[in-house]
């Protein structure tokens, strides 16, 4: 089998070239396209004879957070009347409340892409020196191609039909994604709306978890660089990782994250709440470790890994600075996974807390017993 590897004079301008795309790409597929109104009352209605519905209209136009409903009692409309400064104080207070959530939720997503570089980092120092220019272009050539695949339908497979059955509470913006592609009800395969970030998906909530989502499948794109490193060509790599961020991942996210069948059992079977998953113990790690099991069983050992006599021979790592400090770097940015995927800042004190402990033990407990494995074995 041949295989290439690339060489590691990578010229300035075409570091220079690579460093341009990746801003380009990141400010064109999650500018703010939509943002929310920022309505309060400022005026009393101009006349007191209009119709009570043309009045709530006016109200709703101009306080969507508050009133979201289309009907409004009679005694709402005439409190609204009597204390338009309280209602101005209620439609601040949701506008602080949204804009709370989304901060809450970008910020622990940036925190997520910052494991990007301890990736690099980690698979970086753990090969042998005259691959690393091969295998940092690998990681920056994922972030790239993966990221333009799920903003052209990735996205929308997961999550164009969300509205059907798993419509987020906090986040808001999705209520117009709400049509599958394949399948329907609770037997949902594939969401069909939004492509391109057009449309239905031309909102600022759905952009916050675009986003958000879009670091999430990331990481299952990573996860596979250490299992396929130096012994695959650049482009052979492009294509696993394009068929992961646009069709593998979207798929599987649907079925669970985006109210397809999976996330369903449990109204269709009665089998407890369906299929959960809080934070991507299978969506993500397990989509990414099967892939890169997968083609490392495919590509089989590197080259030059086994002498002719059929023993394995060791490659050590090149630089074990690098390997900690990406450790580390990848320890902070979990620190959003579970946080981030409550979509808001509701019950977050409670129940991240649990999720951080029970996550961080079992971690910590790992790393414990290699460290001791290790010792014994020297």
């Amino acid at each position: 089998m041949k295989r290439t590897v690339l060489r590691t004079g990578i010229g300035a301008d075409y570091g220079l070239i690579c460093g341009f795309t990746l801003i380009l790409v990141i400010f064109g597929c999650f500018s703010p396209q939509a943002s929310l109104r920022q309505g309060s009352i400022n005026q009393a209605p101009q006349s007191e004879q209009r119709s009570d519905h043309a009045f709530i209209a006016t109200i709703k136009s101009k306080m969507p957070t508050l009133l979201d409903t289309d009907s409004v009692p009679g005694a709402a409309v005439a409190l609204i009347r009597k204390e338009p400064l309280a209602m101005k104080l209620a439609d601040g207070v949701g506008h602080v409340r949204i804009a709370t959530t989304f901060g809450w939720t970008l910020n622990t997503g940036y925190l997520v892409l910052f494991m990007q570089a301890g990736f690099a980092l980690l698979t970086c120092g753990l090969v042998r020196k005259k691959n690393a220019a091969h295998l940092m272009m690998l990681n920056f050539a994922a972030f790239v191609f993966v990221l333009l695949a799920y903003y052209a339908v990735g996205y929308v497979f997961q999550f164009g039909a969300v509205a059907v059955n798993a419509a987020s509470g906090n986040i808001g913006g999705v209520p117009t994604l709400n049509r599958f592609l394949l399948g329907g009800g609770s037997w949902g395969i594939l969401g069909g709306r939004g492509f391109l970030l057009s449309g239905p998906a031309y909102d600022a909530g759905s952009n916050v978890l675009t986003l958000f989502e879009f670091v999430f499948m990331e990481t299952a794109g990573y996860i596979i660089v250490g299992a396929v490193c130096e012994r695959i060509a650049f482009w052979a790599f492009i294509v696993a990782e394009l068929f992961i961020g646009g069709i593998l991942y979207p798929v599987f996210g649907c079925w669970v994250w985006g109210g397809g069948w999976m996330s369903q059992l449990g109204t269709t079977w009665n089998l407890g709440h369906g299929y959960v998953d809080f934070a991507g113990s299978t969506v993500v790690h397990a989509v990414g470790g099967f892939c890169a099991m997968a083609l490392a069983v495919v590509l089989g050992p590197r080259l030059g890994k086994h002498g002719r006599d059929g023993k394995p021979r060791a490659f050590p790592a090149h630089n074990l600075v690098y390997v900690v400090t990406g450790t580390f770097i990848l320890l902070f940015g979990w620190m959003g996974f579970n946080p981030g995927s409550t979509l808001g800042n509701r019950f977050a004190n409670l129940r991240d807390r649990h999720e951080y402990q029970s996550g961080g033990c079992s971690g910590f407990g790992g790393s414990h017993d290699s460290v001791v494995f290790h010792v014994r074995q020297t």
